[in-house]
Order: structure tokens, then C-alpha cells, then sequence
């Protein structure tokens, strides 16, 4: 026999750990598009040339916003959803002023302007606003 000592194995370098995947986002580009939709939502729905368009778009912002819940960006998805459902609640008021104000005024128009509406003699809510705007000119005046 030899004196052949018998071969070792090489020893192994230490293991390092698996690298850690990134948790796949679900939704969370529908969450950041209902974010912007509602930002476009609250901005635009004061502006009354720009409300129903606006309105439109927090709709679709809202629907993203609900869908995008399921998702991963859950914060994004709330705050964004809520900026919709706010934008087209104030669109929703400023066309509701709009629209009383413009009947306030085609009953003026009605009432007060008419020169046939004016034979018949004047109403009591028409001598009011006549009385109204005499009292805001005289009060404007120095």
C-alpha cells in the first residue's frame, strides 16, 4: 500500500442567501391615475367652463380609484377615490349656484323687463330686487 493520503473535498464558500424578489404591485398604476384624476377633479370642478369635463374625469378616476383598492397601493387608491367623489360633489354644486342664479335672473327678466308683465304692475319678489339693487348702488357710492 501507498502512503498516498486520500484526496479531500475543496471546501465550499459560504452560501449566500437567495436574493429577495420584489413583491410584484398590483393596481398601482390605477391607483396613481385615480390619485391625478382627482387632483384634476378638485382643481378643475370650481371652474364652471371646465366642471362637466372635470366631472367626467373624477368619474373615471373614482371607478380606478375602487378597482385599484384590491391592489397593493391601497393609501393612493383611498385618498385618490376620495379627491373624486369631492371633485364631482363640488361640480356638482357650482352648477346647482349656476342654475339658481340664472333663474333668478330669467324671473327678473320675466317680471321686471317685461313691459307687458310691468302693465299688469309689479310683483312683490320684483319691487324686492329692485329695492335690493337701489339699496347696493346708493351704499356703493361715496
Amino acid at each position: 500500500m501507498s502512503n498516498i493520503p486520500a484526496p479531500q473535498p475543496m471546501p465550499m464558500p459560504p452560501a449566500e442567501p437567495p436574493a429577495v424578489q420584489p413583491k410584484p404591485t398590483r393596481f398601482s398604476g390605477l391607483a396613481w391615475a385615480a390619485l391625478i384624476l382627482g387632483i384634476v377633479g378638485m382643481v378643475g370642478s370650481p371652474v364652471l367652463i371646465f366642471n362637466n369635463l372635470t366631472a367626467i374625469a373624477a368619474g373615471v378616476g373614482l371607478v380606478l380609484g375602487i378597482i385599484a383598492l384590491f391592489g397593493t397601493k391601497k393609501l393612493v387608491a383611498g385618498i385618490g377615490a376620495v379627491l373624486c367623489v369631492a371633485g364631482i360633489a363640488i361640480t356638482v354644486g357650482v352648477q346647482q349656484a349656476a342654475v339658481d342664479e340664472l333663474d333668478e335672473e330669467l324671473r327678473y327678466q320675466q317680471e321686471c323687463a317685461n313691459p307687458a308683465a310691468l302693465e299688469q304692475g309689479l310683483s312683490d319678489w320684483c319691487a324686492e330686487k329692485i329695492g335690493e339693487a337701489i339699496n347696493e348702488l346708493d351704499a356703493g357710492q361715496p
